[in-house]
């Protein structure tokens, strides 16, 4: 299986999706991991009609949706190392959330890289 060479959108503040593909398509990336929170303050929440206008904008700039990245950031109360269980399971639930985003913009990555989300807490060692 071969894998497009992909660049993350966040890199590019308050460009449109169509704009940093024009951009980088011509610098030999052929794929696009896309931020959730760039994609609005509930990424989760997209209707349709928009994740499919995301996906083809995309495919009409000849590249493609590889994966989400930087999964956690820009949230509040979610961590996936902390204690306690409640927020572990609402953390669990957004992610299984976001592979179904994925998989709709036809991506198939998911990149854990929210670093103070998966941190450790005082008191919680690797063990």
């Amino acid at each position: 299986m071969k894998f497009p060479i992909a660049i993350c959108n966040e890199l590019f503040e308050e460009w449109s999706i169509a704009r940093i593909c024009q951009f980088c398509r011509p610098l030999g990336y052929s794929g696009l991991e896309l931020a959730p929170f760039t994609l609005g303050s509930e990424p989760t929440r997209l209707e349709r009609s928009q994740i499919r206008t995301v996906k083809q904008t995309v495919a009409d700039e000849g590249m493609q949706i590889v994966g989400l990245h930087w999964l956690l950031a820009k949230t509040t109360g979610l961590h996936l190392t902390v204690q306690d269980k409640l927020i572990r399971t609402k953390t669990a639930a957004y992610l299984s959330e976001l592979v179904e985003l994925c998989a709709d913009l036809g991506g198939r990555v998911l990149v854990l890289g929210s670093p103070l989300q998966r941190s450790f807490s005082d008191g919680t060692s690797h063990e």
